[in-house]
């Protein structure tokens, strides 16, 4: 019974739900209304932490999400006194070891989920009670060479709250 939660519980930590991890957003009118997807960088910092087994009040969530930045800033040249360093930005002192496999795998999993793209149908045109089918693609070996697999790749939001447009009788209204 404890081995079977323990693969469970495993299974479900190299998971990403997309539907948790992204946002859709509808704006406009009723019949003139967009879709938009837009990231959920609270869930993505918390699944992220987990990963590297790292508490997400404890990190610095600007250099967690932002790989690219972390790399050009920091260097692991002799020298550098890890044990601020990562007290600074992870919450809790470790080796250079420690750092380089946090920030690698970090770095194969961020690269991943920048690299997911994504489709909305229909983005346009939309009015109240219309469904947008969001599907996702993405590189499986890329996932599963990071470690980690997706769940919830494709899914339906229903349209709702855009404003009604306001029709005028033109004729009623002026007086000649």
């Amino acid at each position: 019974i404890g081995g079977a939660f323990f693969l469970l519980s495993s299974l479900g930590r190299n998971t990403i739900n997309l539907k948790e991890m992204y946002e859709v957003s509808v704006q406009g009118v009723d019949g003139y209304g967009s879709a938009y997807l837009t990231m959920n960088e609270d869930a993505i910092a918390e699944w992220l932490c987990d990963q590297a087994g790292l508490k997400v009040e404890d990190v610095d969530l600007y250099e967690l999400l932002s790989p690219r930045i972390f790399f050009s800033n920091y260097s692991f040249s002799g020298g550098m006194d890890y044990e601020s360093y990562t007290k600074e930005i992870f919450g809790k002192s470790m080796s250079k070891k420690q750092v380089e496999k946090i920030v690698s795998d970090l770095a194969n999993k961020a690269e991943v989920l920048l690299n997911l793209d994504y489709e909305l149908t229909p983005d346009t045109d939309l009015k109240n009670g219309d469904t947008v089918k969001i599907s996702f693609s993405y590189d499986e070996q890329d996932a599963k060479d990071a470690g980690f697999r997706f769940k919830n790749t494709e899914w339906k939001y229903e349209v709702k709250d855009l404003t009604a447009v306001a029709s005028i009788d033109l004729s009623n209204a002026i007086t000649i």
